[in-house]
């Protein structure tokens, strides 16, 4: 199983319209992965408590990174670093993401915030035990008009990291 997750809070985000190109691609090799739309999801701060306070929306979250081979993170680059929300539930979930195959599509403002990406692959290595697969897919605002992704050049990378996800 694949789980696709989608941080960005924005309610125009260009990381989900990443995101739903991921799925198109996995759709178009007859895989439909689970997605995890953080717009969807109910939210909680990682404070130290026990996992099993949290509430279902987390761990049915869980749940799916768990049960999948092959995770795939959208990374909306803010201040030059991965997004508050994306490290909060990290912080909460990575016993999930062990042992895992990570895939990450960074979406950044300008064409250099996705060494953000870097940090992001520190998290998952140290803190949850995951590998991450390269290519890493990296875009910026340059990449999309009004009607979504427009460039050829990241549709290709997508293509990209999900045949080194899939071999």
């Amino acid at each position: 199983m694949i789980t696709i997750i989608q941080p960005s809070l924005n309610p125009n985000s260009k990381t989900a319209v990443l995101c739903h190109e991921a799925i198109s691609q996995f759709k178009s090799r007859q895989i439909t992965p689970r997605l995890i739309d953080f717009r969807k999801l109910e939210l909680e701060f990682c404070d130290g408590r026990a996992f099993h306070e949290y509430n279902d929306s987390i761990k049915e979250a869980y749940q799916s990174i768990q049960e999948s081979e092959i995770v795939l993170i959208g990374c909306p680059v803010y201040c030059w670093s991965i997004s508050g929300v994306l490290k909060n539930f990290i912080d909460i979930t990575a016993k999930a993401f062990e042992g895992k195959k990570i895939g990450i599509l960074v979406q950044a403002g300008s064409p250099f915030a996705y060494l953000a990406s870097a940090e992001l692959m520190k998290i998952l290595s140290f803190e949850a035990n995951a590998t991450t697969v390269q290519p890493i897919v990296k875009s910026n605002i340059n990449d999309f008009d009004h009607s979504g992704l427009k460039s050829k050049k990241v549709e290709e990378k997508i293509m990209q990291l999900l045949d080194a996800l899939l071999a």
